[in-house]
């Protein structure tokens, strides 16, 4: 246990000695998913990210949004999306960086519908894996863009039987941090 805690102190004082780089990292992303497996729901999204960019290579925060998740004109559901947002950086050069992020989260079912006679309750673990890059125009103003995978879960209910689902799309992410 003393080792688990001296290497946890080790790497925070790591983690510090670029602190004066250390500041607020607001995004604005929107998205587009595709969906795929079988439920095929395709989303569409806009979500607010609140964090820090540690140094230039790390940043976090959390992220809640409203998604819009839809087969066709007849089915459409919506939730709302609550995740951590972990991204690194690799600097390509001095205005474009390859970037990494993994979001990890909860989505809250806001309107289900009965589709077939089976309600369907848009709510559960979600991930949300990508690669894309990151062009800066100032010091702190950025576009990403970029691929993901998106894995959420879902309910689907039938008379007095439940059973879980995934949902899950291939999608693409366009955001502005500031």
């Amino acid at each position: 246990m003393k080792k688990y805690c001296l290497l946890l102190a080790l790497l925070l004082a790591c983690g510090t000695a670029s602190a004066q780089k250390t500041h607020y990292q607001g995004e604005v992303v929107v998205n587009y998913g595709l969906g795929v497996g079988d439920i095929r729901l395709s989303r569409e999204g806009v979500f607010l990210i609140n964090g820090f960019r540690f140094n230039p290579y790390f940043s976090a925060g959390v992220g809640i949004g409203l998604d819009h998740l839809y087969a066709g004109k007849e089915e459409s559901y919506l939730s709302l999306p609550l995740f951590a947002d972990l991204k690194f950086y690799i600097p390509l050069s001095p205005k474009v960086d390859l970037l990494a992020w993994f979001d990890s989260g909860y989505s809250f079912g806001l309107k289900g519908e009965k589709f077939s006679g089976i309600d369907v309750d848009i709510q559960g673990l979600m991930i949300s894996p990508g690669l894309g890059v990151n062009i800066k125009s100032t010091e702190r103003i950025s576009l990403n863009i970029g691929l993901c995978y998106i894995n959420q879960k879902c309910t689907l209910s039938y008379q007095n039987e439940k059973a879980s689902a995934p949902v899950n799309a291939i999608g693409m992410k366009m955001g502005m941090t500031f």
